[in-house]
């Protein structure tokens, strides 16, 4: 892969270093203003939908993400610092969704793309206490969810060229969540995977993560230490179902849904039908395509400092630059994914979805 993908991997790490550097120099030039909101979170989505209806109608396969920011003045909460919000809204991946158009309230200051993933980032005006909110809404293509007719032979052969190096890049190559060290981390994705077809070995892998800590044990330090104690929390389930599929050789990426009830996602691509999904608390659904949104996308060739952990999870954050020339979160959002938060009150990344086949008048 390394040959024959070589000039895509270092393009891409160069993009990505680009768009580093512009969030950079944006976090070191922001003023401690905020542009006025104009109206409310409810009718800036409603509004917004509604011109999106009058110019696309009321097609099935156009949805709206709504992905609302909201730092709350709350002492010890509250990062009282210049910086930038920078928020994940969606991904644009051929065979899965493709984003249309986006809005912001406040006006973002810049549209960020990293990998597949569109972003946008806003001033973050710290040195004034106050409530800030920051809404995104992105209008994607993406078709309605149903259940693939898989066959007994699948194939990848018109994976994207450009998109081969990302998809198939090995926990070796990526230093993915400390993998490159586990000795036994080769070894347990063969023997757990099995024989091919790729989507049945996929699956294997998904279901032999799938054991949960009980509350009363001690989490597994890593991914790694998780293997050997064939426990996984549902993100390191995650990890381990992508890594491991490469590992073979298989396409993978981990997703996260604008979906209070799937967000933990693994998708490998078919010929046949384009991306697929596994849901990592729900492997014995089987394998979806279409659906809401899909917010992010992971692991990425090169590494994006502005996203809480390296994009594998959707939720925005607050960053300022540092005298060293890298970027630090300063302050981090919850993801609502429909759970109860630990504790009140506390700074939320929350996403909903639209279908304009429902909405539109």
């Amino acid at each position: 892969m390394r040959g024959r993908y070589w000039g895509s991997w270092v393009s891409l790490r160069s993009v990505q270093r680009g768009a580093l550097l512009l969030l950079l120099v944006l976090a070191g030039g922001v003023s401690s203003r905020q542009e006025a909101v104009g109206p409310g979170p409810g009718a800036f989505a409603r509004e917004t939908v509604q011109r999106w209806c009058e110019t696309h109608g009321k097609r099935d396969d156009l949805q709206a993400v709504v992905v609302d920011v909201h730092f709350r003045p709350e002492p010890p909460l509250f990062a009282q610092e210049d910086g930038i919000v920078v928020a994940p809204i969606a991904v644009d991946l051929p065979g899965a969704q493709h984003v249309v158009d986006v809005a912001a309230q406040p006006a973002s200051v810049r549209r960020l793309t990293a990998g597949r993933i569109t972003a946008l980032a806003w001033e973050y005006a710290g040195r004034v206490h106050r409530e800030m909110r920051f809404l995104a809404i992105a209008l994607v293509e993406r078709r309605l969810a149903g259940r693939p007719a898989l066959p007994d032979s699948p194939t990848f052969g018109t994976l994207p060229e450009e998109l081969r190096p990302e998809a198939l890049a090995r926990a070796g190559d990526l230093e993915e969540h400390g993998l490159q060290k586990c000795a036994q981390f080769p070894g347990w994705a063969r023997s757990t995977a099995g024989d091919p077809p790729y989507t049945q070995q996929l699956l294997r892998l998904v279901r032999a993560a799938s054991a949960r800590p009980d509350e009363k044990e001690k989490r597994a330090e890593d991914v790694c230490a998780a293997l050997r104690e064939g426990r996984f929390t549902p993100h390191w389930a995650q990890v381990a179902a992508v890594m491991g599929a490469r590992e073979l050789g298989i396409p993978a990426f981990g997703f996260v849904e604008a979906s209070a009830r799937r967000t933990n996602l693994v998708g490998t691509y078919t010929d046949q039908t384009g991306w697929i999904l596994l849901d990592v608390e729900r492997p014995n659904e089987g394998w979806t395509s279409g659906g809401p949104p899909l917010v992010t996308m992971a692991p990425l060739l090169g590494q994006f400092a502005a996203s809480q952990h390296g994009f594998w999870y959707p939720q925005g954050a607050a960053y300022a630059n540092q005298q060293w020339g890298g970027v630090s979160s300063l302050s981090n959002t919850e993801w609502r994914d429909g759970s109860v938060p630990e504790k009140q009150p506390t700074d939320t990344t929350e996403a909903t979805t639209l279908r304009l086949s429902e909405v539109c008048r």
